[in-house]
């Protein structure tokens, strides 16, 4: 079967407006939550993820959910300790697991940051209606799935190399 030529071009766009939007939506949140809030929108991210899984997860967990490495993710985890935003610690059995708990700090402060960062998201959307909004979730949400898919078999067969 031939590739269309104007359909390799909206793939490629597609692409293109996704990263765009991306960066676009998180370098302004980002300096939004910094100014009005003095966290990072990673330091929101970590702290809506970890509200979601009870106030507390692991390293690994959460750098998966956001897409980050490990490393990248305990370099903000660190920052957040230091700030009394969360809490580390290794788990005895498996010294590898460092657990991360929100402190009492960290959940005012996501309960003072969640309405500008909410805000902003339904400002965002607010051009889409209730029906787009559901097929973006559903259509955009197979891209996320088919693109981890396709990292993990990736990196599993980079491991057997």
């Amino acid at each position: 079967m031939e590739n269309n030529p104007s359909i390799e071009c909206l793939k490629r766009e597609l692409w293109s407006l996704c990263h765009r939007t991306s960066a676009l939506t998180a370098g302004y949140v980002d300096t939004v939550l910094t100014k009005k809030a003095g966290i990072t929108y990673q330091q929101f991210l970590v702290m809506v993820i970890l509200e979601h899984k009870g106030n507390q997860g692991t390293v690994s967990n959460i750098a998966e959910e956001l897409g980050r490495t490990q490393n990248t993710l305990s370099v903000i985890i660190d920052r957040m300790e230091k700030n009394g935003l969360v809490r580390k610690s290794r788990n005895m059995s498996d010294r590898r697991l460092v657990k991360v708990v929100m402190t009492e700090k960290g959940k005012q402060k996501l309960a003072e940051t969640a309405n500008t960062g909410w805000g902003l998201v339904r400002e965002f959307i607010s051009p889409f209606s209730d029906e787009e909004i559901k097929l973006m979730v559903q259509l955009i949400g197979r891209l996320e799935k088919s693109t981890r898919e396709k990292i993990t078999a990736w990196r599993m067969a980079d491991k057997t190399k």
